[in-house]
């Protein structure tokens, strides 16, 4: 079954991550430098992750926030919510060194629905930032 990893992405916006160094869940003290040796270039580079995905601002044509917008990844099953202030965030995978392609479909009841174009991630360190300016329907 899921783990905390996965309700955390699709639930809350945010990337947890839990890493296992190790067979042994408390090694020997003597044992932790080695694990840092083995594992350190890779530790270190880990953080930089969080620099790949998109984030921005979801809002109205008066550029007011719309606070019950969601928002769907077409490679994500779970909607994504917006704060009071419109804001959203979410990490995007960029594919081992190819360039990964992206659709977002923003809704909000009361609104025009809008999908975006392509968001490309060409890098390991690509964070885009894109706003959404979504229209009242038409009744």
């Amino acid at each position: 079954p899921p783990g905390m990893q996965n309700y955390n992405y699709a639930q809350s916006n945010c990337l947890e991550i839990t890493v296992s160094l190790g067979c042994c869940k408390y090694p020997p003290t003597t044992d932790i430098r080695n694990y840092w040796y083995a594992n350190k270039a890779s530790l270190l580079a880990m953080p930089s992750k969080i620099l790949n995905g998109v984030y921005g601002i979801v809002m109205d044509s008066a550029e007011q926030p719309i606070p019950t917008a969601t928002i769907v990844v077409d490679v994500n099953d779970g909607h994504l919510s917006v704060t009071s202030r419109g804001e959203y965030w979410r990490p995007l995978p960029y594919r081992n060194g190819k360039e990964t392609s992206y659709y977002m479909t923003v809704t909000a009841p009361g609104y025009n629905s809008l999908t975006t174009k392509r968001i490309v991630m060409k890098d390991q360190m690509t964070y885009n930032r894109l706003d959404f300016m979504l229209f009242k329907t038409t009744e």
